[in-house]
C-alpha cells in the first residue's frame, strides 16, 4: 500500500532552520507525499529560502504553499493545511524541526501493519551541543495515552505521530484559531479519544529543536498563559462528559500542569494567580509528580496562605540568583 500521506508545516520566522527542514522532508523514502507549507507572514526570507530548496527536488510534484493574508498563528494556519490535505493520512511538522530520512515509511508501515488510526514514535531533543532520545513507552490504547499526556508521561506534540485524516473529518477536529499554546494537546486528547487502535513505534525520527528563540513555544508574551488556560478548559470541558476520564483527580492533574509555570517565579502576583486559576486543583497539588517537591511544597503553602514558608521561598529563591548571575 501506498497511500498519501499530508504533511502540514506552518512557517514563521524559521529562515535559519527551513532549509534543513525543507530537505529532510523532500528526502523521504516514503514517495507519495503531498507538502502543504502555510507562509504564516514572519517578516523574513524563510519562503525564499524554501521555495529554492524544493527547486532541488523536481519529482515531488504535490507541494502547495499557502499564503495567509495575515498572520494567523500555529492552530489557524494548522486548519488551512487541513482544508487543502487530500491525504489519507496527515501528519505535522514544525519549520524549525527536521525528520529522518525514514520516517514516514517506518510510521506508516507500522500503522497499516497494526491497523491502527494513530501511531507515535520517541523523538530526540536537539539542543546545540547534543541530541537526547526522549522515549514514549506508553501503554498503547487511547486511555492510557490520554491520562499520560495529561500527566505529562506523554509529549502531547503533533510532530512524532501519524494520523488517519478520517478522525479529524468524522469528528470535525480543529485547532483552536488564535490559542497557538496547547493546541496539540487538545486535539491530541480528542483524536485519541476516537481513535478505535493506537500503536507506538519504540523509534526516534523527529528532531525536536530546543534552541530557536523565534518558536511559539519560546516566547515569553502575555498571551501565552492565557493561550494554555483556554485550551485547558476546552480539555477540561470535552473530558468532563467523557466516561473514564472524569475524575477529580485526573482533571485537578491537567488544571496543575497548566499553571505550574507560575510556581517557578518569584513574583507574589504570579502566585495571587497560580491560587485563584482552577482553585479547585489546588488541594492536589502534593500528588502533582510532574511538579519538583519543592513546588509542591510552595503550592501547598500559597493554597493555605503560609507567608512565612513563600517569604522564605521567595528570599531563598533571590539569593541563589544573585550568585549565579
Amino acid at each position: 500500500m501506498n497511500q498519501l500521506i499530508s504533511i502540514i508545516v506552518p512557517v514563521y520566522k524559521a529562515e535559519k532552520y527551513i532549509a534543513r527542514c525543507v530537505h529532510s522532508l523532500m528526502q523521504q523514502s516514503y514517495s507519495n507525499i503531498e507538502y502543504i507549507f502555510i507562509d504564516d507572514l514572519g517578516g523574513d526570507n524563510s519562503i525564499q529560502i524554501l521555495e529554492e530548496a524544493i527547486k532541488e527536488y523536481p519529482e515531488r510534484k504535490e507541494i502547495l504553499i499557502i499564503k495567509n493574508e495575515c498572520n494567523k498563528g500555529s492552530s489557524e494556519s494548522r486548519n488551512i493545511g487541513l482544508d487543502k490535505a487530500n491525504g489519507d493520512y496527515v501528519t505535522f511538522c514544525d519549520a524549525d524541526d527536521w525528520m529522518e530520512k525514514n520516517a514516514l515509511e517506518d510510521l506508516f508501515d507500522h500503522l497499516n501493519s497494526q491497523n491502527a488510526d494513530i501511531v507515535w514514535s520517541d523523538f530526540f531533543l536537539s539542543y546545540v551541543d547534543q541530541e537526547l532520545i526522549q522515549k514514549e513507552d506508553v501503554l498503547p490504547t487511547s486511555e492510557q495515552c490520554i491520562k499520560a499526556m495529561i500527566s505529562e508521561q506523554m509529549h502531547a506534540g503533533l510532530w512524532n505521530k501519524l494520523y488517519a485524516m478520517r478522525l479529524f473529518k468524522a469528528h470535525n477536529i480543529r485547532f483552536p484559531a488564535g490559542y497557538n499554546i496547547w493546541e496539540d494537546m487538545l486535539v491530541n486528547v480528542q483524536l485519541f479519544y476516537w481513535a478505535k487502535k493506537v500503536s507506538y513505534l519504540p523509534k526516534a525520527y523527529y528532531h525536536y529543536v530546543q534552541y530557536n528563540a523565534d518558536s511559539q513555544v519560546s516566547s515569553k508574551s502575555p498571551d501565552k498563559l492565557a493561550s494554555i488556560f483556554v485550551n485547558t478548559q476546552s480539555i477540561l470541558d470535552f473530558l468532563k462528559s467523557k466516561e473514564n476520564f472524569n475524575a477529580a483527580e485526573i482533571l485537578a492533574q491537567l488544571m496543575l500542569s497548566s499553571k505550574k509555570s507560575l510556581l517557578f517565579s518569584t513574583k507574589k502576583s504570579d502566585y495571587r494567580k497560580w491560587k485563584e486559576i482552577f482553585p479547585e486543583s489546588n488541594e492536589f497539588v502534593m500528588k502533582q509528580k510532574s511538579l519538583p517537591q519543592y513546588s509542591r511544597l510552595l503550592g501547598q503553602a500559597i493554597n493555605h496562605n503560609n507567608y512565612i514558608f513563600i517569604n522564605t521561598w521567595i528570599l531563598t529563591k533571590k539569593i541563589k540568583n544573585f550568585f549565579s548571575s
